[in-house]
Order: C-alpha cells, then structure tokens, then sequence
C-alpha cells in the first residue's frame, strides 16, 4: 500500500474516503441481495416481475443504560421494486404474511400492509420493507408476499403472490443465534 499517499492527502479527503466506504458498506447491509429463488403463488398480468429481497433474521436491541441489551427476534425484508404495468397512475399494495411455526405447522403470527403510488410519468418504485420484532420469541419464520396493483380508480391491474420458500431466500444478518434454511430463518 502506498502510504505516501495516504498521509500527503488532506484529512478532509481521507474523510470522505471513509464515509463513502462505510455508506457502501451500509447499503449492502440494509438492502440485503435479491431472492431468484421464491416461489410464485400466482402471477395476473405481470410483465416484469419485481426485484424480491431475502428475508434477513437478525436481533434487535431495545435495551438501554439503565435495563441493558434486551435482544429481540427481528424480521425484516427490504421493499420490493416494482415496475408499472398498465399507463396512468398507479398504486402498488404489499401484504406481509409472516409465519411461525409449531408443532401443529405454520401458523400466521402478523400481517403488514403498506403502498406505493407510481406516477404516470415514473417507472418503478420501492415497497414499503417489513420490519417486526415478533413477541412469539424463538422460533422458525417464514413470509409470504402479496403484491397488486390497480388504477387511480382502484381497478385491480395486476396481481402477484411469492412464497419465500427456497433455498437462498433467507439469510442470518446476525451475530446472535439464528440459523437460515430451505424456506426459514431460525431465530434464538
């Protein structure tokens, strides 16, 4: 390494070096990679399917000072991109279903919501993420995803459902006990 360089640089330049490198490193952590693998439930009137995030587990700390680190299950999927599929405005709804399972199976422990609009003179947009710190504590997970889109009058336009249950559609982003499978994260 060339450290003239480095010490003949301005520290202003070495700064922003620095803030670049970790605003990349930051982005690769909170978007995660997208998932090829998913399962399509069902497609209507798709043409471009969607960039589809992994489900990332991970452990979130709601400690503090005085109570110390209080770690809890996290599960979080950044939002999908999704592309137009018909002119005019149009607004884009995600439903989470997120899983647990039981000894019985799968059971639905949370269902989130969120929308986009997308301009008539825009492209694409992002989904919003799903971010929950399940309360059912350690246990297997899994989500399914139910993307429509309809007309600025509420026209269903187009409908897609993904199950995440693939090898590759999951991944531990932890330093907690968490294990990722064929269709499951593990959170302990």
């Amino acid at each position: 390494m060339n450290t003239k360089i480095l010490t003949a640089a301005s520290p202003r330049v070495i700064a922003r070096l620095v803030a670049a490198f970790a605003a990349a490193v930051a982005v690769t952590f909170a978007v995660g990679a997208p998932s090829q693998a998913y399962t399509v439930a069902s497609r209507s009137n798709v043409p471009v399917m969607p960039t589809i995030y992994q489900v990332q587990g991970a452990h979130y700390n709601t400690g503090s000072a005085v109570t110390g680190p209080m770690w809890h299950q996290w599960v979080y999927q950044p939002g999908a991109t999704v592309q137009r599929t018909a002119s005019g405005n149009q607004t884009v709804q995600v439903t989470y279903t997120t899983q647990r399972y039981y000894s019985t199976g799968w059971s639905t422990i949370s269902t989130n919501r969120g929308s986009v609009t997308i301009p008539s003179a825009q492209v694409s947009a992002t989904l919003p993420a799903l971010s929950i710190l399940p309360s059912q504590g350690s246990g297997y997970y899994r989500v399914l995803s139910s993307i429509v889109w309809t007309s600025a009058i509420g026209a269903v336009q187009s409908s897609l459902s993904v199950n995440m249950t693939d090898s590759g559609d999951y991944r531990c982003v932890t330093s907690r006990p968490c294990t990722a499978g064929a269709g499951w994260v593990y959170l302990g």
